[in-house]
């Protein structure tokens, strides 16, 4: 099966995040979310951006806080 990718925008939909969101989450550190830049546009790799997310569940069972 091939690749899938989303932009910015299918990744805010996809976890109901605002776009602000999804840039400062690129940045985060020690585990920014995974992107590609294609030329002036990023791309999300749908898989790695998923195995991202099943990461972010912190030790004391807290869900990512994300600053709205």
């Amino acid at each position: 099966m091939a690749r899938q990718y989303e932009d910015v925008e299918g990744v805010a939909k996809r976890f109901k995040l605002t776009h602000h969101q999804v840039y400062k989450l690129m940045r985060r550190r020690p585990d920014p979310l995974p992107h590609r830049k294609v030329g002036k546009r990023l791309r999300f790799d749908v898989e790695k951006v998923d195995k991202w997310f099943d990461r972010q569940t912190r030790t004391d069972g807290e869900d990512l806080n994300i600053e709205y």
